[in-house]
C-alpha cells in the first residue's frame, strides 16, 4: 500500500506550490503510545542538545546520525517509522520528475517545543539537507505557515496533528537550491514532540552548515 500519491509528489515539488505536505494520522495511535513511553524511558541514553539561537527552551536529541541503512536502529520502537520513511522515500523518488540525488548520511533528531509565545523564526532548512524532510508529529499540535519570503509574505496555513507526516521538499540536486521553502511557527500553544529525518549531503553540509549543527 502506497503512501503517498505520483500527484501528491507533483504537488510537493511543484515551485509554485509551497513545499510542504501534510498526511493526515498515518502514524496509528499505538504506535505513538509506544513513542511516547520509549522517550520517556530512554532519551536519556540520546544525546541531548539546547537550541542555542532560539529562545524558547526548545530541545533537540540527536538519536541517529549514520550511513543510509539506519540498522542501528533496527529492533526498535522506531522500527515501524524507519521503514515508512524507507518506503515513503522510495516512492517520491520514483515519482518525482527530478531523479534524487543519494545522501551519504541520514540524520534522525527529536525535538520539544515547550509552549512559546516566539515558535519558530522564518528560515529555510540548509540545502545539505536534500530531497526531503520527514516531520513524524508524535505530540501536540500546531500550524506550520510557510512564506513567500524570508520577511513572512503571502503566508500559508499548514495544521498539524499528533500521528500526522509532514513532508518538506529539499533540492533533488545541486541546480535547485532555492527549492527548499520559507517556513515558520508563530507561536506553540500546546507542547509538542516531533522525529525529524533528514537525508544529508555530507560534503554540501561542510560548506554550508559549518557551527551549525541544527540544521536551520
Amino acid at each position: 500500500m502506497n503512501v503517498i500519491s505520483k500527484d501528491l509528489v507533483e504537488k510537493l515539488y511543484d515551485p509554485k506550490e509551497t513545499g510542504v505536505l501534510v498526511i493526515p494520522e498515518k502514524v496509528s495511535e499505538i504506535d505513538l503510545v509506544d513513542l511516547r513511553r520509549f522517550i520517556k524511558e530512554k532519551e536519556d541514553l540520546f544525546e541531548i542538545k539546547r537550541e542555542k539561537y532560539i529562545a524558547n527552551n526548545q530541545r533537540v536529541s540527536l538519536l541517529y546520525r549514520g550511513p543510509f541503512d539506519l540498522s542501528s536502529l533496527d529492533n526498535t520502537v522506531f522500527s515501524k517509522v524507519l521503514e515508512n520513511y524507507k518506503q515513503l522515500r522510495e516512492e517520491c523518488s520514483q515519482y518525482s520528475k527530478i531523479p534524487f540525488e543519494q545522501g551519504n548520511s541520514i540524520e534522525v533528531k527529536l525535538i520539544h517545543y515547550p509552549v512559546s509565545e516566539l515558535g519558530v523564526g522564518i528560515h529555510k532548512d540548509l540545502s545539505s539537507n536534500i530531497n526531503m524532510i520527514v516531520f513524524y508529529n508524535i505530540e501536540g499540535e500546531t500550524d506550520v505557515k510557510t512564506y513567500s519570503t524570508k520577511t513572512g509574505d503571502d503566508p500559508i496555513k499548514h495544521p498539524v496533528k499528533a500521528g500526522d507526516i509532514s513532508i518538506m521538499r529539499g533540492p533533488r540536486s545541486k541546480d535547485e537550491p532555492d527549492i527548499r521553502p520559507y517556513h515558520g511557527v508563530e507561536e506553540v500553544k500546546v507542547s509538542r514532540m516531533v522525529l525529524v529525518i533528514r537525508e544529508i549531503d555530507e560534503e554540501l553540509e561542510k560548506e554550508t552548515n559549518k557551527d551549525n549543527w541544527m540544521g536551520f
